[in-house]
């Protein structure tokens, strides 16, 4: 698990923010990807140390590492219910006197995917998510999963990509857990609109059963077009 060492280093001077984003259902064929933002805002530096060490104690860490129950454990702490998460709303997680926790989700669906292709979309999905919990002009530190940063160039900010930043940064931990949780929850539902494909359990990941699926009964809305390279041919 992630202690909070990686993610105070990134703290700067007595104010600011620090935030991680991180993304779920890239390598998917069906569903849209999704991506989560934890934005920390801090007006004392003391309070910000305090709050990632708290964080600690949680057992974040990358969300495929963890069993659903685990992730809907450390969502519980912040009074957080996957059926009841919502898309492009910022949401508080914690509040001390100086310090606050926040955090966001953002969707881009396959129909998008398919038009500027799943990096663009990925990307895209994350600057969405942080974008809603930033405020105009604040100075701070954007983590971002992966080994590239985020088309935000016009704003006061530094954004440091980092590999596997899922199982080094707290924030980007846990932003990768609440993503992965609502997407999880999202895929229940066109389980129910989409039967056949069982949804439910691989959330439109390309596991045996559903290649197998998509030979006997084909593609639904929801699946990825441009994906039809990895396909099975129907």
């Amino acid at each position: 698990m992630i202690n909070s060492d990686f993610d105070r280093d990134f703290l700067r001077g007595k104010k600011g923010f620090l935030s991680g984003v991180d993304e779920v259902g890239r390598g998917c064929l069906a569903g849209p990807v999704v991506s989560s933002c934890i934005f920390m805002e801090y007006e004392k530096l003391s309070e910000a140390q305090k709050l990632l060490r708290d964080l600690s104690s949680l057992d974040i860490t990358d969300s495929k590492k963890l069993s659903p129950k685990k992730r809907q454990h450390i969502l519980k702490h912040f009074q957080l219910i996957p059926s009841e998460l919502k898309l492009d709303q910022v949401i508080s997680l914690m509040q001390f006197k100086n310090c606050r926790l926040l955090a966001s989700i953002s969707s881009i669906s396959n129909t998008l995917i398919d038009k500027i292709n799943i990096l663009n979309a990925s990307l895209l999905s994350m600057k969405n998510a942080f974008e809603l919990v930033y405020k105009k002009n604040s100075d701070g530190v954007l983590l971002v999963d992966g080994n590239m940063g985020l088309p935000l160039d016009h704003l006061p900010i530094v954004i440091k990509p980092i590999v596997k930043g899922d199982q080094k940064s707290l924030l980007i931990g846990l932003a990768s857990i609440l993503a992965k949780e609502y997407r999880d929850f999202l895929m229940l539902k066109m389980d129910v609109m989409y039967p056949g494909y069982n949804f439910k359990k691989n959330v439109g990941y390309g596991t045996s059963e559903h290649l197998s699926q998509l030979r006997t009964k084909g593609e639904c809305k929801i699946h990825r077009r441009t994906f039809r390279g990895v396909l099975p041919t129907i």
